[in-house]
């Protein structure tokens, strides 16, 4: 961050001599910009004075050297506000952006919904950095809007953890409870880059099982075996549900959508 900028920005809220400036910058101003010298302070102070944006006036100081006060001028609080209020692009490198902090410094200045606007833009680029959206979410949220006009019982996670598969394999079990059903899945890695889904109702039962896939892939189905096993293969990874049809007197039973 230029140092001008927060010269300016301390001047503006109380008259101060170069000592009092490299006090700031040594406190407070550090966060801004660190390890400034009295040499730049001065260098800097000067350099505003040519170009109309500072003043000073010198106060005799007996036994002492002179004091020089430097005050703000209406080209220099011009040059301030232009680069207060100016467009706020957050940065994508710094965890710390000096030219966030450095107007969150000075705010003051600033009307409240234009403080709010600071925030905002800050707080938005941090999550976008930091923890973006999944890029499919947009597929996501389309594939459970879906399910809105579906009466279904809804069953929850209970568990996921690795799974036991022969040498080579990669697999892992997931396993969904409902009030009328358990549904248990084992997700197998292929060499093709596709997965299996082995799965088993319980209490066992031959019921239609639906495997619903985002569009344009349609659902695919199968008929489970009178203990409850059924299995899915050569299914692409993404998004993926399974849909339990009932048999008489049990409601459907649906799972969360889930990753393969």
């Amino acid at each position: 961050m230029k140092l001008e900028y927060i010269l300016l920005g301390v001047l503006l809220m109380r008259p101060s001599t170069g000592y009092d400036l490299k006090r700031y910058m040594d406190a407070r101003g550090t966060f801004l910009r660190p390890n400034t010298q009295m040499s730049q302070v001065y260098r800097c102070l000067s350099s505003m004075e040519e170009r109309g944006w500072v003043w000073h006036t010198v106060e005799p100081r007996p036994g002492a050297q002179d004091a020089k006060t430097y005050r703000v001028t209406d080209e220099g609080i011009t040059v301030f506000m232009d680069w207060l209020t100016a467009p706020y692009s957050p940065t994508t490198i710094y965890t710390r952006d000096p030219g966030f902090y450095g107007r969150l410094a000075f705010c003051g200045f600033l009307q409240p919904d234009q403080v709010i606007e600071l925030l905002d833009r800050e707080i938005l680029a941090r999550i976008a950095r930091d923890d973006p959206p999944p890029a499919d979410l947009d597929e996501r949220v389309l594939f459970a809007l879906a399910l809105t006009d579906l009466e279904a019982e809804v069953a929850r996670l209970a568990e996921a953890t690795p799974a036991l598969a022969r040498a080579g394999e990669q697999a892992r079990t997931v396993t969904f409870d409902a009030t009328s059903r358990t549904v248990m899945i084992t997700i197998v890695e292929r060499a093709d880059n596709l997965v299996r889904v082995d799965g088993w109702l319980a209490p066992g039962a031959a019921l239609v099982v639906e495997l619903r896939l985002p569009e344009p892939a349609g659902p695919r189905v199968v008929t489970a075996d009178d203990t409850g096993r059924f299995v899915f293969d050569e299914v692409p990874h993404g998004l993926a549900q399974l849909l339990i049809h009932s048999s008489t007197g049990t409601p459907r039973v649906v799972t969360p959508s889930l990753l393969l």
